[in-house]
């Protein structure tokens, strides 16, 4: 048999379906990870779920307002540092516990993740979804937003695999949409009940967890 001249990659094929089966498994709805958040969805399908929930994804504006609050905070927490029990991150290599999996933490374990709003693992855990298309720079103005037709999407927050560098509050980084990986999940924002005599405040985005008592997102 003839085989015309050239490099040829045999085991590709293999080595990329070992990949997927390796990044499958922490797939928090497959898993049956209750109580985590939920991930390896792509961009539709969290728009979808959000807008099923009579809700959207938020603005990268106003994710970023929740994550920095009226103090312009460099980290959720405040100005401090990250350390292994400030967020869930790093867990493929310094934050890892002794027998632990590399996975995602349980919504809400890391008590220093916390805004002063009450919102729960901006920081860590997974990068979410947010509404914009990339846009570099990021546009400015009051309430700024990428075209949302634009080819990459915005992703905010750091991950459990996520090194320290990409826990600030300011951090941004985009994805395919396509994109459904176990490093990405998402939260849905609404508008907050407007108080009489007061302003209407900005949304506070709820994250999505693992499938519990109320469902999720289709993997």
């Amino acid at each position: 048999m003839f085989s015309p001249a050239g490099k040829y990659l045999l085991g590709g094929a293999r080595a990329a379906r070992k990949e997927v089966e390796l990044w499958t498994r922490r797939c928090n709805e497959p898993r049956g990870a209750t109580g985590h958040p939920i991930n390896c969805v792509d961009y539709s399908q969290a728009e979808s779920y959000c807008r099923f929930r009579g809700r959207r994804l938020p603005t990268e504006a106003k994710w970023e307002v929740a994550a920095r609050g009226a103090a312009g905070r460099a980290f959720v927490w405040g100005d401090e540092a990250p350390a292994c029990e400030r967020a869930c991150y790093d867990r493929n290599e310094g934050c890892l516990a002794r027998g632990a999996d590399v996975s995602t933490c349980a919504s809400g374990a890391h008590p220093s993740d916390r805004t002063p709003e009450g919102v729960y693992d901006l920081a860590g855990n997974v990068s979410e979804w947010v509404s914009d298309g990339l846009v570099f720079p990021p546009p400015g103005g009051e309430n700024p937003q990428g075209d949302p037709s634009f080819p990459l999407k915005v992703v905010r927050g750091g991950s459990f695999l996520d090194g320290p560098e990409k826990l600030s509050a300011t951090y941004r980084t985009a994805a395919a949409p396509v994109t459904a990986h176990a490093w990405i999940g998402f939260r849905c924002a609404m508008d907050a009940p407007a108080q009489e005599g007061a302003a209407a405040q900005p949304p506070a985005p709820e994250q999505q967890a693992a499938p519990a008592d109320q469902g999720a997102a289709a993997p």
